[in-house]
């Protein structure tokens, strides 16, 4: 590890790039993984408009994109 940080010009920035990277990759899973979910129980309950249920709401959608984002950032700030 010590090779990497000696050959990044500093390290505030290699610890950046790499968090930027993480956070973009992670969202842009998260809100794919937030669409699908919506998607799945609209598809399992025809009857019921998804957008103004309540139905598992904190297990889709956006709330559940927020979530990830949230556990990463406490997840990256812990790091010693």
């Amino acid at each position: 590890m010590r090779v990497i940080w000696a050959l990044a010009p500093s390290r505030i920035h290699w610890f950046i790039v790499r968090v930027v990277l993480s956070l973009v990759t992670v969202l842009g899973l998260a809100l794919a993984a937030a669409l699908a979910l919506d998607r799945l129980m609209a598809a399992g309950e025809p009857d019921l408009d998804v957008g103004k249920a309540f139905a598992w709401f904190g297990d889709r959608g956006i709330v559940l994109a927020g979530r990830v984002i949230f556990v990463l950032a406490v997840a990256i700030a812990g790091r010693p």
